[in-house]
């Protein structure tokens, strides 16, 4: 069982949304959600902790996948029930 840390690495505006087979790889859909974000200075890995709070709550989940762009970053991620 992973060990979480409780440090808050980003925090700020973003938008997350249902992933609609953007993260597919070789035809499977590898994640539930996607999160889009300015650029971030963090390192961001697969298997990291993410929250994402809107006005209807907090949904969290475990990193899939991470991408750093030249106008902003996006990061996949499947939702966990605890």
């Amino acid at each position: 069982m992973p060990v979480w840390s409780t440090s808050t690495v980003i925090s700020g505006i973003c938008r997350f949304y249902p992933d609609n087979g953007g993260s597919e790889k070789g035809g499977v859909k590898i994640a539930d959600y996607k999160v889009s974000l300015p650029s971030f200075l963090a390192k961001v890995n697969i298997g990291d902790k993410i929250t994402c709070s809107d006005v209807f709550g907090a949904v969290s989940g475990i990193i899939k996948l991470a991408h750093q762009g030249n106008l902003g970053a996006n990061m996949w991620f499947n939702i966990v029930s605890n």
